[in-house]
């Protein structure tokens, strides 16, 4: 029973080692993708955040930080 219940656990313990880098290469796809859909429509209509300068992203990085910070 013992020797069952910990190959349970060690292929469990697989499939997420196994699946982990697939799921990470999924975000970041979604994240890259994300990224180029912003910067086109920035391009085409001229959005506010077309400029990206270190300024605009540090003060928006700043309140989102804090913001899950204070709550």
């Amino acid at each position: 029973m013992k020797g069952k219940v910990s190959d349970i656990v060690d292929k469990i313990i697989a499939f997420f080692e196994k699946e982990r880098f697939n799921l990470l290469t999924l975000f970041v796809w979604i994240f890259v993708l994300f990224t180029i859909r912003l910067w086109t429509e920035a391009q085409l209509f001229n959005y506010p955040y077309k400029n990206f300068s270190y300024d605009y992203i540090f003060t928006y990085t700043h309140f989102i930080i804090f913001g899950y910070t204070v709550e």
